[in-house]
C-alpha cells in the first residue's frame, strides 16, 4: 500500500485492505489479539512505536518490492536498509545485453507493462521517475504469427484454438473442445473476476468474500472438483460446464498458462487475469524505451545503452539517491534467518551472534496458544551469512527465506 493517491484507489490495493482487515478479524476472533486499525497511519501516531534500540525498517531483497517499499519509507521520512544477496538491482527485472547497438537486449524477466486500472501506480511511478515508454506488439497486427503444438502448426487468426486442430486426444468436442479453450477458461475466471472489479468501483467488498470462499482450491481442483457447494452462488458456472474432466483442464492449462500452474491457487489466477486484461478491453501494452535524459550523468547508466526493464529498478535507486532519505542498498548481503530480540538482549560489539541467540532463548517464553497476553515484541535480528546480525524495528521480505 501507499502514499500516492492513485495507489489508494487501485484494485489490488483494495484488495490488501481487506487480506489486513481479515487477518485482524482471525486475531482477534482466535487469539483475542486486537491491532491497530489499518488506517491509524493517517493519525498523529505510527500504528506501531518504532523502538529505540533498533529504529531502522529492514528490507531483504533488492528487487522492485524491496526498492519501492523503501521509496514509501523514504518519503514519510522512515530510515532504512536493503538487504540484496545478489551484486546488482532489480531481482527478477533482468536485462540481458548482446551488444551495444539499440535495443540489442533481451528481457529475461518482466518485459511488458499493461496500461491498465490495476498497474496505474506502476505507470504513476514511470511518470514520477521520468522513464519513458513505447509500445510493445503483442500481437502480430497482420494475423501471421503461428501456434505450433504436436507438430502441428496454424496461424492464431485462424479462430478458436480447439483440441480437433493440433491432434489433440481425449477432450470431447462438446461442449468443451469447440469452445476453444479461451471460452472454457473464461468461464471460471470471470465470475470471480467480474465480481471484484464490482467490489473496486462500489467499494464494497462481496466480490472479495466470495473469492476468499474458494481459495482454499487450486485452479486444478476447482475446475475438477465435484463440489457440493458449487451452486453456493449464482452464475459461478454459467456454461454450465463444471465439473471439468481433467483432460480438459491440462488442455487449458498447456494453452492459457504453463505447467503446473493449475496447481496455484485459483485466488492467484483470478488475480492475474485482473492484472493483464481485467475488464477483457484489449489491453495497450508498454515496454520501457529509456531513461531520463536528466539522469544520464550517473556513470552506472551510462554503461549500459536505453531501454530494457532493468531501467527501472536503477533508474528508481537514481532517483531515491536525490531525495532526503536516501540508504545506498547492501549488496552481496545474504540472509540466512531472523529472530526476535528483546532490547535487554542486545550484544555489545564483542558479542557473538550465537551468543545473541543463547540470551535471547534464556529470556524466551512459551508458545502462546489462543487467550494467552502476548508480550511485546523488542527489536528483530536479521541475521547474514558473512558479518555480524542487523538489528531493525519492523523487517519487509520480499522473497523466501531459507
Amino acid at each position: 500500500m501507499t502514499t500516492h493517491p492513485s495507489c489508494r484507489d487501485d484494485p489490488l490495493n483494495h484488495y490488501a485492505c481487506n487480506t489486513i482487515a481479515d487477518h485482524h478479524r482471525t486475531l482477534a476472533d482466535n487469539y483475542g489479539v486486537r491491532l491497530p486499525d489499518p488506517t491509524a497511519y493517517l493519525q498523529d501516531q505510527p500504528a506501531l512505536p518504532v523502538p529505540k534500540c533498533a529504529a531502522k525498517v529492514g528490507i531483504i531483497g533488492g528487487g522492485i518490492g524491496g526498492l519501492y517499499a523503501a521509496l514509501l519509507l523514504q518519503e514519510q521520512g522512515i530510515p532504512y536498509e536493503i538487504l540484496e544477496a545478489s551484486p546488482r538491482l532489480g531481482g527478477r527485472l533482468f536485462t540481458h545485453r548482446m551488444g551495444d547497438r539499440p535495443n540489442d537486449y533481451y528481457d529475461v524477466g518482466a518485459m511488458r507493462f499493461p496500461n491498465t486500472e490495476v498497474m496505474q501506480p506502476l505507470f504513476d511511478l514511470f511518470a514520477k521517475i521520468g522513464l519513458r515508454t513505447g509500445q510493445y506488439l503483442f500481437k502480430d497486427r497482420r494475423g501471421n504469427s503461428a501456434l505450433l503444438f504436436n507438430d502441428v502448426q496454424r496461424k492464431r487468426a485462424d479462430g478458436p484454438v480447439t483440441p480437433q486442430k493440433f491432434d489433440i486426444t481425449g477432450v470431447p468436442p462438446e461442449p468443451y473442445g469447440n469452445l476453444g479453450w479461451e471460452k472454457n477458461v473464461a468461464n471460471v475466471v470471470e465470475p470471480f473476476s467480474k465480481r471484484l472489479i464490482h467490489d473496486f468501483r462500489t467499494k464494497g467488498d462481496r466480490g472479495w468474500e466470495v473469492m476468499m470462499d474458494y481459495d482454499k482450491y487450486s485452479m486444478r481442483a476447482y475446475m475438477a472438483g465435484n463440489r457440493s457447494d458449487k451452486d453456493k452462488y449464482d452464475g459461478l458456472d454459467e456454461l454450465n460446464l463444471m465439473p471439468y474432466p481433467l483432460e480438459v483442464v491440462n488442455w487449458c492449462e498447456t494453452f492459457d498458462k504453463s505447467s503446473g500452474w493449475y496447481d496455484r491457487a485459483l485466488s492467484e489466477t483470478v488475480l492475474e487475469a485482473l492484472a493483464f486484461s481485467w475488464d477483457g478491453k484489449p489491453i495497450d501494452w508498454k515496454y520501457i524505451v529509456s531513461v531520463p535524459l536528466a539522469l544520464h550523468p550517473s556513470a552506472l547508466l551510462l554503461t549500459a545503452p536505453s531501454g530494457g526493464s532493468s531501467q527501472l529498478p536503477l533508474t528508481l535507486d537514481e532517483y531515491m539517491s536525490k531525495q532526503p532519505g536516501y540508504t545506498r542498498p547492501f549488496f552481496n548481503t545474504r540472509v540466512v534467518g531472523m529472530s526476535c530480540v528483546d532490547p535487554a538482549d542486545m550484544p555489545p560489539s564483542s558479542q557473538t551472534v550465537s551468543q545473541t541467540v543463547s540470551a535471547a532463548a534464556g529470556r524466551a517464553a512459551k508458545r502462546f496458544a489462543a487467550g494467552d497476553d502476548l508480550p511485546d515484541v523488542g527489536c528483530i535480528a536479521v541475521h547474514v551469512a558473512d558479518g555480524p546480525p542487523r538489528y531493525y524495528s519492523h523487517v519487509i521480505t520480499t522473497t523466501t527465506l531459507p
